[in-house]
């Protein structure tokens, strides 16, 4: 049985009120709170329509994943779900600070011309025109770090606590960024230069910190075409070492299993170039692989993955693990950080591409407030 629930986003969700009005403290974490409500309502209504208040699994791709880390971290959704599974994590491994929230939300009343960013102020102003006043904020509108709603972030520097006995199912599809790089065609075709630039410009490093990054992938992947270098780079960048990040300190503390996996099956559209892009393994959990196929395509390996995500999600929902028929024996994410490469021969690898993301070594974990903007010249 799944439930989906909409909850307050943008300002509405996660705007830090400058306000000693008691009935705005936690207004940074108000979409928080909407997702604590609804798994509440599934506490105390689930069994009527069949399932079971006992065994609750939460689950988010992307920026739902950074959902779920958050609620992992959050004390009052403890004892609410059982289980849960994060798919493509970015900028999940921390909250927004007080002095970060604080600027945000002064820089909104500026924009609107309000001295200050206070609940009453801010109820006087037009929805409409609240939200055209974001437009020119940093899009960075995500839970805080309030002290109340969620005192720490959920993984740095460490695991919380609140998680401890959680089962996590947590991974990522191998080449997330081609999605964005298919904003156009010509990105699949750049030269190595170009490349060197837009990672110097995107990390944010010189360009000597650059070119090493960039030779360590060409190493690991002697056969790969510049585009395909900056997939790799960027999606490490961006999705995988959170990912990892995440498994390991979940791994290292929790006493409950984390199991990891990457999304491996290579999609046949646009001549094969996506790869592994971000939000391709959601059609197959979801069996919807017909309503997706200028992502997916329609190739015999649609109807056996679909089956093997299904089972897969399935049975760590029932279970806390995703063993299933489908799939080879699957290690906990431990020391050998072993990880399932989900595809239409599933395999177990031990780490797999670490050698390479080694290379990002000291540059700062993403976060979002990082702009995406290496899929343009």
């Amino acid at each position: 049985m799944v439930v989906t629930l909409n909850h307050r986003l943008n300002l509405f969700g996660a705007l830090k009120l400058d306000d000693s009005d008691a009935r705005f403290a936690q207004s940074g974490n108000v979409g928080v709170l909407d997702m604590v409500a609804a798994l509440r309502w599934v506490r105390a209504n689930i069994a009527a329509f069949g399932g079971d208040a006992s065994n609750v699994t939460i689950f988010g791709q992307s920026g739902g994943a950074a959902k779920v880390s958050a609620l992992l971290a959050c004390p009052a959704a403890r004892g609410l779900f059982h289980k849960a599974i994060a798919q493509s994590c970015s900028g999940s491994l921390r909250l927004t600070s007080q002095d970060e929230a604080a600027a945000l939300a002064h820089g909104l009343a500026k924009t609107l011309g309000i001295e200050r960013p206070t609940g009453a102020a801010l109820q006087a102003v037009p929805m409409d025109k609240l939200i055209a006043a974001t437009k020119g904020l940093p899009p960075v509108f995500r839970p805080v770090r309030d002290g109340i709603t969620l005192a720490a972030n959920p993984f740095d520097p460490a695991a919380p606590a609140e998680a401890a006995t959680i089962p996590v199912l947590i991974g990522n599809a191998a080449t997330e960024t081609t999605l964005y790089m298919a904003v156009d065609m010509a990105n699949f075709s750049l030269d190595l230069a170009e490349v060197q630039r837009r990672l110097t410009r995107f990390l944010r490093i010189d360009a000597a910190a650059t070119a090493r990054i960039v030779d360590a992938y060409r190493t690991a992947m002697p056969a790969a075409m510049p585009s395909t270098i900056l997939a790799a780079v960027t999606t490490d960048y961006t999705y995988r070492r959170n990912t990892t990040q995440e498994a390991a300190l979940q791994a290292a503390t929790a006493q409950a299993p984390v199991y990891a996996y990457v999304f491996d099956w290579r999609t046949p559209v646009r001549g094969g170039v996506l790869q592994s892009p971000h939000t391709s393994e959601v059609p197959f959990v979801f069996g919807t692989a017909a309503a997706a196929q200028a992502l997916v395509g329609t190739g015999p390996d649609i109807a056996p993955l679909t089956q093997t995500m299904i089972a897969t999600w399935s049975a760590f929902a029932h279970t806390g693990s995703p063993a299933n028929a489908t799939l080879p024996a699957w290690p906990r994410y431990d020391g050998a950080r072993s990880t399932m490469l989900l595809s239409r021969e599933s395999r177990v690898a031990s780490d797999p591409d670490g050698v390479r993301r080694a290379a990002l070594e000291g540059v700062p974990a993403y976060e979002y407030d990082v702009p995406v903007n290496y899929q343009r010249g």
